[in-house]
């Protein structure tokens, strides 16, 4: 009889077991497995193009800072970008084994003077906010319009044909804007990195 009550708690209990496993698993979910979607910082488009250039040197640590952040910032912003596509930016950088890029006929390193490296400038600024030096993000100056005029005043046409080993290439620009304004073209033809 003993045996008998033994194993009526022993199939009690293992029931019991069994309805807690079950019960348990129903209660507890397990977490899914999302998309490893990399953090991406990103600035807000001021609804303009905005136009940088930059100065740095292979020997210059500050550069490397300034170099990966107008990179990110084209990577968000520029061409292609995942928030805008309303950046861009030429750098103009000293290599160990090539030296210096050839920027001839517009000699834009000299055009902006810089007294230290990295020297990032943005709309053609001379001084001021928007003529910066040393290793920064850009984010902000990119927000705050980048010394730049709403694009929505002018209308560019470019026009690039063949001619043997050269290209031609012709820029019309017009102020559709009320009275007059002075406008300055930079063109340069690059190549992305």
């Amino acid at each position: 009889m003993n045996h008998v009550r033994t194993l009526a708690f022993l199939l009690v209990a293992v029931m019991f077991g069994s309805l807690t496993v079950g019960l348990s698993d129903s209660l507890v979910e397990v977490p899914e497995d999302l998309e490893n979607t990399p953090v991406v910082m990103s600035a807000t488009s001021p609804g303009h193009p905005v136009f940088a250039e930059y100065v740095g040197a292979y020997w210059c640590g500050p550069c490397q800072t300034s170099s990966n952040s107008l990179h990110s910032l084209y990577g968000t912003n520029g061409g292609g970008g995942t928030q805008s596509e309303d950046f861009t930016y030429v750098s103009f950088w000293e290599s160990p084994t090539t030296g210096w890029p050839s920027e001839t006929p517009i000699n834009r390193r000299a055009h902006i003077s810089p007294s230290g490296y990295p020297t990032t400038v943005f709309g053609d600024a001379a001084s001021g906010q928007y003529y910066t030096s040393g290793g920064q993000s850009y984010n902000s100056f990119y927000q705050s319009g980048g010394n730049m005029q709403n694009a929505n005043d002018y209308a560019l046409t470019i026009m690039q044909s063949q001619s043997g080993s050269n290209m031609n290439i012709d820029i019309t620009a017009s102020y559709l804007g009320s009275g007059s304004k002075t406008v300055y073209i930079y063109a340069a033809v690059t190549e992305e990195t």
